[in-house]
């Protein structure tokens, strides 16, 4: 026989695909609605998007040279990550009150440590430019790329 799919295979090709993308627009149909219904799932599944944008905005302003506002920046990307990562209110959160969470949603303690110095610092530079020897910003940018991924 020369031609490669006979009536019946075609029909049952057919169905298959049907039924694929049935259940796929299904799938997308749930997708959307709990995005619509439920914050903290759409809040975590934003946050890293967020995270890098901010992040690359603080990386404009330190090619600026606009130090202040970048750490400012620097400190407001990881608050806003913890808050959407993690479904958290942190404006109304105190550090130990950050910590506790953290610590309870089971992040390591060397990575809470590293998350708490970097707000620091970065509010330190922020709110007193002049008392800081603030380092490298480059390296604070790059330290809070990878706190972001860790976490």
């Amino acid at each position: 026989k020369a031609h490669s799919l006979s009536t019946p295979r075609w029909l049952f090709l057919f169905y298959i695909g049907s039924l694929g993308l049935v259940g796929l627009s299904l799938l997308v149909k749930r997708h959307r609605a709990r995005l619509l219904t439920d914050r903290a799932y759409a809040r975590r599944l934003r946050s890293n998007r967020t995270a890098r944008r901010r992040l690359k905005e603080a990386e404009g302003l330190l090619k600026q040279g606009e130090r202040q506002e970048f750490y400012s920046t620097l400190s407001k990307t990881i608050l806003w990550y913890l808050g959407d990562r993690y479904n958290w209110d942190v404006h109304a959160m105190t550090r130990d009150e950050l910590r506790q969470g953290l610590m309870k949603k089971g992040v390591q303690e060397e990575l809470i440590d590293e998350v708490m110095d970097l707000l620091g610092h970065c509010e330190t530079v922020c709110f007193s430019p002049d008392l800081v020897a603030s380092g490298e910003p480059g390296e604070t940018l790059s330290q809070v790329r990878k706190v972001v991924s860790q976490l």
